[in-house]
């Protein structure tokens, strides 16, 4: 088990600091949309902390075990082959006046990905790409937790949530 090289870069550091208040945020959503999984990242992430010697304290501010930018190119279509199929990627759409489209041709749809948008996918299940984004800066940052994490640190995979359990965490269910 080791971490990214470029994780202790100053630049990196200073880049996910900054991004500690979004990304709890965006941890904070995720634990209602799917609570297992969030729990799931949280005692992977506590346990890798513990595991990797570093000589200096990294700042790691999602549950999720990966993050990567992708600016201003097209994504071809793949599913994530690291990942487990009950684990949820979150892709959040930023920039500034680009047209995006996340192409999802398993289900026969093509969603608007413009600024401001995140979703939640099943990256391995789904077949996921995005074609083409138009004019602007077209800028993503992508969630993901490789399943090979959790194999390492005995960390079972959260079971797909099921609507009902969802709609009774947002009160529109019935428990």
């Amino acid at each position: 088990m080791y971490q990214s090289s470029t994780l202790s870069l100053p630049a990196v550091q200073l880049w996910l600091s900054e991004m500690t208040a979004t990304e709890q945020f965006w941890s904070a959503i995720t634990s209602i949309i799917a609570p297992h999984q969030y729990l799931a990242g949280m005692q992977s992430v506590s346990s890798l902390k513990l595991m990797v010697k570093t000589s200096h304290l990294v700042v790691w501010p999602s549950e999720f075990s990966g993050i990567e930018v992708i600016v201003n190119r097209e994504t071809p279509h793949h599913r994530d082959p690291g990942a487990s199929p009950s684990f949820y990627d979150l892709l959040v759409s930023l920039g500034k006046g680009h047209q995006a489209i996340l192409d999802l041709p398993d289900l026969g749809a093509e969603l608007e990905y413009s600024p401001g948008t995140m979703v939640y996918i099943c990256g391995k299940v789904l077949e996921h790409g995005v074609p083409r984004w138009g004019d602007g800066e077209r800028i993503v940052i992508a969630h993901f937790v490789k399943d090979k994490v959790h194999d390492r640190l005995n960390i079972p995979r959260p079971q797909f949530q099921m609507d009902r359990e969802f709609l009774i965490k947002v009160g529109a269910g019935k428990g």
